[in-house]
C-alpha cells in the first residue's frame, strides 16, 4: 500500500470529484506524501496542471522528489501560504478543483484561508475539504480541539461565497465536503 492510502483512497476520491483530462487541481497543504497530487497528475494527463502548495519547503522537497520518481511532469510544487489574501501564486479563477485535505487543523486563520481558495477556483469549480471527525480516535488524527466539524466548515466556507454542492465519506475516521465557488 502507497504511503498514504490506508487512510484515504486518493483515486476514488478524485473520481467522486469528477477529476479528468486537462483539469487545474491544487492540494493545499500538501504535505510530505503527495498522495493525492501524484493520483492527480494521473487523472488529469498531459494536458492537465497539478498543484503541490505548502508552506514547508522540506515538504515540497519531498512531493517534488516523488512526482519526479513517477513521472509527473504535470505536478509543480508552489510555496504558499493559504492563510494570506494572494499569499499563493495561483492564479484567480484557474483551477478546476482544490483539496484541503488534513489542513485544516494546521492552520489558525481559517475565514482567510477559505478566501484565499475561493479566489484561485474558477466559477462552477469545486473544493473539496476532508478532515477529521471531532470525535475519531486515530494515532494519526490532530487533537481534538484543533478539528473542524463539517457544519463549521459550512459556515466557514459559505462566508467565502461559496455553497455546498455535495459530501464525501471518505474513511470511518473522516469527513467530507464538496463545495461549489
Amino acid at each position: 500500500m502507497a504511503s498514504g492510502s490506508a487512510l484515504l483512497d486518493a483515486r476514488a476520491i478524485l473520481a467522486a470529484l469528477g477529476v479528468g483530462r486537462g483539469h487545474h487541481v491544487a492540494d493545499l497543504g500538501v504535505g510530505r506524501t503527495g498522495h493525492f497530487v501524484l493520483r492527480a497528475g494521473e487523472a488529469v494527463g498531459e494536458s492537465g496542471k497539478v498543484y503541490a502548495v505548502d508552506i514547508l519547503k522540506e515538504a515540497l522537497a519531498m512531493v517534488d522528489g516523488s512526482a519526479q520518481h513517477h513521472g509527473r511532469e504535470n505536478v509543480h510544487t508552489v510555496w504558499g501560504d493559504v492563510e494570506r489574501g494572494d499569499g499563493v501564486a495561483i492564479p484567480s479563477a484557474s483551477l478546476d478543483v482544490a483539496l484541503l485535505v488534513h489542513t485544516l487543523a494546521t492552520l489558525t486563520e481559517w475565514d482567510a484561508t477559505a478566501r484565499e481558495v475561493r479566489r484561485m477556483v474558477k466559477a462552477g469549480g469545486k473544493i473539496a475539504v476532508i478532515d477529521w471527525l471531532p470525535a475519531a480516535i486515530h494515532v494519526a488524527a490532530p487533537m481534538v480541539d484543533r478539528r473542524m466539524s463539517p457544519q463549521e466548515s459550512d459556515i466557514l466556507f459559505a462566508h467565502a461565497g461559496c455553497q455546498k454542492c455535495g459530501e464525501l465519506t471518505p474513511s470511518r475516521w473522516h469527513w467530507g465536503r464538496v463545495y461549489s465557488a
